[in-house]
C-alpha cells in the first residue's frame, strides 16, 4: 500500500483546519472593521478638511461644538495651590499661540485645513507648561 494517498489526506485535513476561523481571526476581522468605520467617520482627535467641507457653520468654534465638543472641555480644578485652578484648552493657528476657545470663534470655516486636539500631555511635552486641558491646533489653507 503507497502512503502517498495518506499523505494527500493529511495534506487536505490541515488545510481545511488551517483555513477555519478561529477566535483571533474573528477577532482581527472584527478589529479591521471597526478600524475602517473609525476612518471613514474621522479621527475623534482630528476634524479633517472633507468633514468641514460638508458643514454649515460660520467658524471653527461652530465646528468644533458641532463635531468635537471634547475638544473643549475643561481640566483640573483640584490644586493644592489656589492659584491653579481648571484650565481651558489653548488655541494654536498655524503654530502660533491665539489664547483660549474663544480664539476659534474669529476663524472663518472657509480658511480652515484641519483642526487637532492634542491632550494635556501631549500639549504639555510640544508647548511647555500651561497645557492641562489640552491644546487645538488649526492649520489654515
Amino acid at each position: 500500500m503507497s502512503t502517498r494517498p495518506l499523505l494527500i489526506i493529511s495534506a487536505a485535513v490541515l488545510a481545511t483546519a488551517a483555513c477555519a476561523s478561529s477566535p483571533a481571526g474573528s477577532a482581527a476581522a472584527t478589529q479591521q472593521s471597526s478600524s475602517t468605520q473609525s476612518r471613514a467617520r474621522g479621527s475623534r482627535d482630528v476634524i479633517s478638511e472633507e468633514e468641514l467641507a460638508n458643514l454649515d457653520v460660520q467658524n471653527a468654534l461652530d465646528a468644533v461644538r458641532r463635531l468635537r465638543p471634547s475638544f473643549l472641555q475643561t481640566h483640573g480644578g483640584q490644586s493644592t495651590s489656589a492659584t491653579l485652578g481648571p484650565q481651558d484648552v489653548v488655541v494654536y493657528v498655524d503654530n502660533t499661540r491665539m489664547g483660549g476657545p474663544s480664539a476659534l470663534a474669529q476663524i472663518p470655516i472657509q480658511e480652515v485645513k484641519e483642526i487637532r486636539y492634542l491632550n494635556g500631555t501631549d500639549a504639555t511635552q510640544r508647548f511647555g507648561t500651561g497645557h492641562g486641558s489640552g491644546a487645538i491646533i488649526v492649520t489654515r489653507k
